[in-house]
């Protein structure tokens, strides 16, 4: 799998919550994905997110599609 990193989110910049918030943001890399991939989809997940305490919001993309 990849890492994307996001230093200063602007889903979750300023908010606070008990669990990753950047739906948005997953969206965007889960379509930029399918683009990329002639159609493909692929499982991507936020692992950490600033608005639930960590310093920088990671999104793991999956590198096999999702059949």
């Amino acid at each position: 799998s990849l890492i994307y990193t996001v230093q200063r989110c602007p889903a979750c910049w300023g908010r606070r919550s008990p669990s990753p918030t950047c739906a948005a943001t997953q969206g965007l890399l889960e379509e930029a994905a399918r683009y990329l991939s002639g159609g493909q989809s692929f499982r991507v997940v936020e692992v950490r997110c600033i608005a639930a305490g960590g310093d920088a919001c990671e999104f793991q993309v999956e590198t096999e599609p999702i059949a």
